[in-house]
């Protein structure tokens, strides 16, 4: 990275009085190797130098995939970074929906009492809400409401809130992604109703957009009408 490229952004965040978060992570076993000790030292003392050296900087979003269900060395992990960073610095976690009979992968599902353990230890918990290989959009759009609720209640008594991740992403002929099953409008409004129903919605906090890049002037529009009219 290029120290001086990163002040020069936080400069501009800063204007719009935006919140930057560290996006780091990466792949299970390969470059993230967190059943070892050693480099989970390793990872946790150079996150919390780069905190120190970029003190604007709000804290980390910690992306591993995949990731099987109630791995104990990610909980670890957690609480090593929390140890090195300290509480003033935000901890996110790129975590997984609960388990579903449309996808019972269990590489890309964590169950409800994992949740809860990893919802404890973070301050953010942005699940990815998709790639769930559904082929019918109204059975998606079913399983974003469901997930949402159980979601909330995952976090619910907890410090930790909730960021849904919706996907904006094309990803054409793929078998665990159809741009017209799950795409923002289906999304945002399985959510809606899952924010409807919900007994306590304490917790939620907002959407994380998967990605920005994919996003276009149509999708912004959808955007607009579901978080401005539906989403209250």
């Amino acid at each position: 990275h290029d120290d001086r490229q990163i002040e020069k952004f936080l400069d501009a965040a800063q204007k719009y009085d935006m919140e930057v978060i560290l996006w780091t992570g990466g792949i299970l076993d390969e470059s993230a190797l967190i059943h070892s000790s050693a480099w989970r030292k390793n990872f946790t003392g150079s996150l919390n130098q780069f905190l120190l050296k970029h003190p604007r900087i709000a804290g980390i979003q910690l992306n591993v995939e995949p990731l099987p269900d109630d791995d104990p060395a990610f909980l670890l992990l957690l609480d090593e970074i929390r140890n090195r960073i300290g509480s003033g610095k935000i901890l996110s976690v790129a975590a997984y929906p609960p388990p579903t009979r449309w996808q019972p992968n269990a590489h890309v599902h964590w169950s409800l009492p994992y949740l809860r353990q990893v919802a404890a230890r973070t301050d953010l918990l942005c699940v990815m809400m998709y790639d769930t290989g559904i082929r019918y959009e109204k059975f998606y759009t079913s399983l974003m409401c469901s997930w949402t609720e159980e979601l909330l209640s995952v976090c619910n008594g907890l410090s930790c809130k909730l960021l849904c991740g919706i996907p904006a992403y094309e990803d054409e002929g793929v078998s665990y992604h159809n741009p017209r099953v799950e795409n923002i409008s289906s999304a945002l409004s399985g959510i809606a109703a899952g924010l409807h129903s919900a007994s306590d919605k304490r917790n939620f906090t907002g959407f994380a957009i998967y990605s920005d890049w994919e996003m276009t002037a149509e999708k912004w529009k959808i955007w607009d009408f579901f978080t401005k009219k539906s989403i209250e």
